[in-house]
């Protein structure tokens, strides 16, 4: 019996002006890189353009970004590493973004349809570092240790997995969004690589692994 081929994975990793000094990125990767593997093979790479100008011809089966934005220069991934992603996800590729994706490329407008959200300057916030509890779509709340953006701009179409309360408030944390025939899962959490050692913070990771894998509706089919 031919055994089936390994999921490959591309974990790309913020670096110069894809990165920021408030999160250790090279430390992140390796946290997450195990985490990983044990739904494929992993790739781990800093070069953010290149590979997302490689995209969908060198397609991974699923892309995790854990990028940022440096707050120094207004550069925007180049023409083709723009097209490359928004082709690989419009053909139904399968993302990934954490924690500071969300404030990356922020002089990029169509990194929020590709994302489903974003952080807003002067709007989005982040309590302080410590213990939370994160609400999950059906299942029981998780108690995590970590930095959990706030008041993130999130599309109306999006699905939201998970949240957590602020003033009496419900925030989202996790989200998944629909790009043409391809799945985006956001996730607001990771601000340390010690966040990827904690159970709680795993098993929401394992969820929204689960759902990114799945196969999205089909808008123009109603299936």
């Amino acid at each position: 019996m031919e055994l089936a081929e390994p999921m490959s994975i591309t974990l790309l990793t913020g670096s110069g002006h894809t990165s920021d000094p408030w999160h250790d990125f090279e430390g992140a990767a390796a946290a997450l890189s195990p985490l990983l593997a044990t739904r494929g093979s992993v790739t781990v790479s800093d070069e953010v353009d290149a590979t997302l100008a490689r995209l969908p011809r060198a397609r991974p089966d699923v892309l995790v970004l854990c990028v940022g934005d440096a707050g120094t220069s207004r550069r925007i991934p180049g023409m083709r590493a723009r097209r490359g992603l928004s082709r690989y996800l419009e053909s139904g590729g399968r993302m990934l973004a954490l924690h500071s994706s969300a404030t990356a490329f922020p002089h990029w407008p169509e990194w929020q349809r590709l994302l489903g959200g974003r952080w807003l300057p002067d709007e989005s916030f982040h309590p302080p570092f410590g213990p939370a509890t994160v609400h999950v779509q059906g299942g029981e709340p998780l108690e995590v240790d970590d930095e959990r953006y706030t008041a993130l701009l999130v599309d109306p179409a999006a699905e939201v997995l998970a949240w957590h309360e602020w003033q009496g408030q419900r925030h989202p944390l996790s989200w998944v969004h629909t790009v043409g025939r391809g799945l985006v899962v956001y996730d607001a959490l990771g601000h340390e690589p010690a966040s990827y050692s904690q159970p709680d913070r795993v098993r929401l990771l394992e969820v929204e692994l689960d759902r990114l894998l799945e196969r999205p509706r089909d808008p123009a089919s109603g299936v």
